[in-house]
């Protein structure tokens, strides 16, 4: 994000021309942020399928390519000042970051069922610590003076490197432990189509995947909201805002590796996704009634915890209802309904970008159809006779 408002918004170190309005810049910057959200929705359940078929390690080796790519065609666009260039690299890095889905297959296929929660949880925390802490470093690249790194493109070179030397350990040290592929690789596309259709019709499936959309159409809403808020209206100091990224990277961690472990030992699944709503739901009743900046920092704990808990679990659940020749379309899926998720908040958060206290009371109606939709899944669950894994996804 840092990245993005300097290479398109500010005009001292923006690459396109000093001549673009900038209402033509906000478009640009509103389309570089959306592409990648927007294309990882496809790139996912083709990603997430294609591990199904070809093996986990190989799709991820695509993948990572695909993404080292992607930061290289958005370098280029950024030297030859070509936004179309750039445009076309957030696009390719949405489609290949899918690869999310192929890393959850993986964690899904050799956990036990008692444990998958916890080992989610562990990807999670790598996840959530990339996405804080990359954008730090990049603005602390940004704020340099040194006449080497001060190149805008810089990042996006580091960002191609770090995934070549990724790329290297994957072939050296990923093992993964073969499996009998079952799928027709010809019929890979339509294969993806039936399996969204088939989990939409399935009355297992259906609640669990809105639960997850819910879910996370909140968290988009905090994620793109709660700090413009944070400082339009409380103006706090500088170093504040720093400690808000913090806090929240700190709850992460000890969420999943200590909160959510402990969790899982007196829990079932239908508890914890309830905990993980309510806690979603106290943050934006704090931001709601905060009257100070301090209060920011209890709903970023809420609502970081929150977020932790219900999605490992959701994703754990959605794992144990799905044939183990099937996860990497069952986590393609998921990882789908949560870029839609982000879709919808980011459209949300823009209408009303004004009316800060709306998009709060937004977060609690989302959370209130997850409960919906997780009181409608229980009740399925115990009307059901069966006790087999279910085959929407194979």
């Amino acid at each position: 994000m840092p990245s993005l408002a300097n290479l398109l918004l500010n005009p001292g170190k923006s690459f396109l021309g000093t001549q673009t309005s900038l209402s033509l810049r906000h478009f640009y910057y509103n389309l570089g942020i959306s592409l990648p959200t927007v294309f990882i929705c496809f790139g996912a359940l083709i990603i997430g399928a294609l591990s199904d078929f070809i093996g986990r390690k190989l799709s991820l080796l695509i993948s990572l390519s695909g993404i080292a790519l992607s930061c290289l065609f958005s370098a280029v666009g950024v030297n030859a000042h070509s936004i179309l260039l750039f445009l076309v690299g957030r696009i390719l890095m949405g489609i290949m970051d899918g690869n999310e889905a192929v890393a959850q297959a993986c964690i899904a296929e050799i956990s036990h069922a008692e444990n998958k929660t916890i080992n989610m949880s562990y990807l999670s925390l790598s996840i959530s610590l990339g996405f804080i802490l990359g954008p730090l470093f990049s603005t602390i690249l940004n704020q340099t003076s040194h006449s080497f790194l001060i190149n805008p493109s810089l990042p996006f070179y580091l960002s191609a490197l770090a995934l070549f030397f990724v790329f290297i350990f994957t072939i050296c040290f990923f093992k993964f432990p073969a499996r009998k592929i079952i799928n027709d690789r010809q019929h890979i596309f339509s294969n993806v189509f039936q399996c969204c259709i088939t989990a939409i019709k399935s009355e297992y499936v259906r609640p669990i995947i809105l639960i997850l959309f819910c879910i996370q159409v909140a968290w988009g809403i905090y994620f793109q909201s709660a700090s413009a808020y944070f400082v339009n209206t409380f103006n706090p100091p500088y170093s504040a805002t720093s400690h808000f990224f913090l806090v929240m990277a700190v709850t992460f961690v000890l969420t999943f590796t200590v909160l959510l472990r402990l969790a899982v030992r007196y829990f079932n699944s239908y508890y914890l996704i309830s905990a993980g709503l309510v806690l979603i739901n106290l943050s934006a009743s704090i931001l709601l009634t905060a009257r100070s900046y301090h209060s920011i920092y209890d709903a970023c704990i809420t609502v970081s915890m929150g977020v932790g808990i219900s999605y490992n679990t959701i994703l754990a659940l959605i794992s144990n209802k799905t044939d183990q020749g099937s996860q990497g379309q069952a986590m393609g899926l998921s990882l789908s309904f949560m870029s839609a998720g982000w879709i919808v908040a980011l459209i949300l958060s823009s209408i009303f970008s004004t009316n800060y206290k709306f998009c709060f009371t937004l977060m609690i109606v989302f959370c209130m159809c997850a409960f919906y939709q997780l009181f409608k899944y229980i009740k399925i669950s115990k009307s059901s006779q069966s006790t087999s894994t279910i085959r929407d996804f194979s």
